[in-house]
Formats: structure tokens, C-alpha cells, sequence
């Protein structure tokens, strides 16, 4: 019963967001910052961006953005885009090691997460958020241990003590201001 009640809220909001979207004429626009890790964690990252699109947003995601030849600092410049609605942090221990560089001395920090985070810090610095939100995304681990020190400031999603279904139902409806 539990889990027909949160596929028919989940099918209920994407409807709701689906119609919203068709009417409205724009979709959402949202940047997903990650760390790139295992290749079960690209999948997941992969299918909650479709997950996104389905529900009627528009995703940027560097997996669908660059191709051979292109610079990858191009599509992370697109976290200052003045028509980006949403910055979607998703927020792990493999974020934080490569933002810090810490705990690994043979790769180092991550220079692609440590920019994307750096954009993030100067616009929460600069006050020039516009209308971006910027949302942390909690995957696994402790808020300390995953979510980049600026990044605390703000409410994140949990999705580590859910379900998916229900977690990202929740940030659905949060998104779209319901």
C-alpha cells in the first residue's frame, strides 16, 4: 500500500509539473554539479537527470553537453548563466575528497569539481545568485563530510535515509514551489 501511495504522489507531481511546463511555454532550467566516481554512481547521477527531464525540467549535465575536442570548462561556466534556474549539488564523500584534495596525495583535488565549486562559492559570495537556487543534494555520509563548507548555509535534500521515489518526489514539489 505504502509504495503505491508514493508511486501515485510521484506519478501526481510529474503530471502537475508536466502540465505546468506545457503551458507555461519554459522549462525549468537546471546545472547538476557531481563528482564523476564509479560507474554505478554516473548511472544514478544519469538517470535522476532523466528523471528531471521527465518531470519537465531542463537539464544540463556535462555527460549530454560536451563531446570530443569540446573544453570542459565551458560547461561548467554555465553555472553563471543568468537563465539557469536551479544549481543541484549532489553532495558525497567523493565531492568533498576532490574538492579538498584530501586523502588521496596521488590524484589530488579534482580541478573540474574544485571550479564548479569555487563558481558556486563566488556567486553565494557575490550575492549575484539571481534568481538561482542553489541546492545541495546529500547522497551519503555526514553533512561535514559531503556537503562543501558554504554549501551548509543552505537547506539541502536528503536522499540518503529514503527512497528515491520519495526523495526525489520531495524535491520535485520543492522546485516547483509546492
Amino acid at each position: 500500500m505504502y509504495n503505491g501511495c508514493m508511486r501515485l504522489t510521484f506519478l501526481l507531481i510529474l503530471f502537475i509539473t508536466l502540465t505546468h511546463s506545457l503551458f507555461s511555454g519554459e522549462k525549468p532550467r537546471c546545472f547538476i554539479c557531481y563528482a564523476w566516481g564509479t560507474e554505478q554512481h554516473e548511472q544514478w547521477v544519469k538517470r535522476f537527470a532523466q528523471d528531471l527531464e521527465k518531470a519537465g525540467f531542463s537539464v544540463l549535465l556535462d555527460h549530454w553537453e560536451s563531446g570530443y575536442g569540446d573544453q570542459i570548462v565551458s560547461h561548467s561556466e554555465r553555472i553563471l548563466d543568468d537563465d539557469l534556474d536551479f544549481i543541484l549539488v549532489l553532495c558525497d564523500r567523493e565531492l568533498m575528497r576532490k574538492y579538498t584534495g584530501k586523502k588521496d596525495p596521488k590524484t589530488g583535488l579534482d580541478y573540474m569539481v574544485y571550479f564548479e565549486i569555487r563558481l558556486i562559492n563566488y556567486l553565494i559570495r557575490s550575492g549575484n545568485t539571481g534568481k538561482q537556487r542553489i541546492i545541495p543534494i546529500l547522497l551519503e555520509g555526514s553533512i561535514k563530510e559531503s556537503i562543501p563548507p558554504l554549501l551548509r548555509l543552505y537547506c539541502f535534500a536528503n536522499f540518503e535515509n529514503r527512497t528515491y521515489a520519495e526523495s526525489f518526489s520531495d524535491l520535485v514539489a520543492d522546485l516547483n514551489g509546492k
